[in-house]
């Protein structure tokens, strides 16, 4: 469980039925350059700054990696 502060945010679980994937194309998958929007808000709480920032992982060492089922 992930709290912000005294807020859960996010949950999540290994399914029953999961199986380990191969390292190396989830590896490529991480080391790859990424993107997000970063958004700075005026003073009355709306967006002033919103920029498109590229970002890469460095010093990656992935210990494991399984998939599996889903629910929404």
């Amino acid at each position: 469980m992930l709290h912000f502060g005294s807020v859960p945010c996010a949950a999540g679980s290994m399914s029953y039925k999961h199986k380990e994937l191969d390292s190396g194309p989830v590896l490529r998958e991480l080391v790859c350059p990424n993107f997000l929007i970063k958004i700075v808000l005026h003073v009355n709480g709306g967006p002033r700054v919103c920029e498109l920032v590229r970002y890469r992982w460095q010093d990656v060492r992935l210990t494991g990696a399984w998939s599996g089922p889903a629910a929404p």
